[in-house]
């Protein structure tokens, strides 16, 4: 049993976006078809390039989409594939019609039909690559929390080394450059490749999590695929939903991500009580046994957060990074405001943002949904 768009499966999770869980898979939809991302994006996305791209292209390209492309161009983005690495992509599948840089508007066409049907995707990894540049800046390894395991990531600038070598055939000395790690913190990469991990330890929680609960027969594993016993692919689709449960509703993810990475670092950090903390980062007290009748939803962390980072400038800045400081200070703050307003979270009530988590949660679990989770 392979999870389908597995990535996109838990960005359905963090933004409680139905559609795209059921697009994914991950709750039923209507029918006994199995959904397929990819392929429902074939029709739209033509007709959108019809329109943007001005002839000839709009005429031609939209015939040439397939789903091995789409999947080839957006099945990557979520781990920071770019646009000139998507128009090689593109070049490579319409090498025929496409004349010199076609292949970057074209491409450019593709991503802007991805972040406009999908605006909240684009604003959550911006969230969650500034939460990691601001580690970085305060010259930090960035951190990634689950309730099975902590990872880090420590991304280094590389320095040119000049190192002598004999060579034996032409019987004399000759130099060679070597990429060596530094003492400095790259934060251009580790921004970068935030989100990626940060979707990379989701999905390896959830992996966890079957091998941990799923006791009713023997699990077997091939490649990324589980493989059961037919009788029992009722209760690992069900036992794969739950994992999703486990990881909390999606505010405390990322309420839990912002702390581990900014507010745990700042001056004021131990001042806050463990009520405020359970406030914030509230699922963490409900992961050993889940349950979606009764289960809180954590609430906005954005004034403690603009707090934190006007406490955490580094002294002595010069003004040209002072000023990419605040810069990133008020992207960061707006897309956390964009993220929790796509929640329905309003003001300081998340009584709209607990009733859709709660919807989300018993669409997951429901009877009809659990044969969509996984596909064979």
């Amino acid at each position: 049993m392979d999870a389908s768009s597995s990535a996109y499966q838990i960005m359905s999770d963090s933004l409680l976006d139905e559609d795209l869980a059921q697009r994914t898979n991950l709750i039923g939809g209507d029918g006994d078809t199995i959904q397929d991302l990819y392929t429902s994006l074939i029709s739209p996305l033509s007709a959108y390039l019809k329109e943007e791209l001005k002839p000839p292209l709009g005429e031609v390209i939209p015939t040439r989409i397939t789903r091995e492309l789409i999947k080839r161009v957006y099945m990557p983005l979520v781990y920071g594939k770019g646009l000139m690495s998507s128009a090689q992509d593109i070049s490579a599948a319409m090498y025929d019609i496409l004349k010199t840089n076609e292949n970057i508007i074209v491409s450019a066409a593709f991503y802007r039909f991805w972040f406009e049907k999908y605006p909240q995707i684009k604003n959550l990894m911006n969230l969650i690559n500034l939460g990691g540049w601001f580690a970085a800046t305060l010259n930090l390894p960035v951190s990634y929390h689950t309730h099975y395991f902590q990872s880090i990531q420590d991304y280094m600038k590389t320095e040119s080394v000049i190192v002598w070598v004999f060579d034996r055939i032409k019987k004399k000395r000759r130099k060679i450059s070597l990429s060596m790690p530094s003492t400095t913190r790259d934060r251009v990469k580790t921004q970068r490749s935030c989100f990626a991990n940060f979707i990379h330890q989701k999905d390896a929680s959830i992996a966890l999590y079957i091998m941990d609960h799923f006791t009713n027969s023997n699990l077997y594993t091939v490649h990324d695929n589980f493989i059961v016993n037919p009788t029992q692919v009722s209760n690992i689709t069900h036992c794969y939903t739950s994992a999703f449960q486990s990881l909390g509703d999606p505010l405390s993810q990322v309420n839990l991500f912002l702390f581990n990475n900014i507010l745990v670092h700042t001056s004021f950090c131990s001042e806050l009580s463990s009520q405020e903390l359970t406030s914030y980062l509230t699922s963490l007290h409900h992961i050993e046994k889940p349950t979606y009748t009764n289960q809180s939803c954590a609430e906005s962390l954005l004034n403690v957060l603009e707090r934190a980072l006007t406490d955490l400038v580094p002294a002595g800045l010069k003004r040209k990074d002072h000023a990419i400081w605040d810069n990133k200070k008020k992207m960061l703050l707006e897309s956390y405001r964009k993220y929790v307003r796509s929640l329905d979270y309003q003001g300081e009530e998340y009584v709209g943002y607990a009733f859709q988590y709660h919807t989300f949660l018993e669409k997951l679990h429901h009877k009809d949904s659990r044969r969509f989770a996984l596909h064979p």
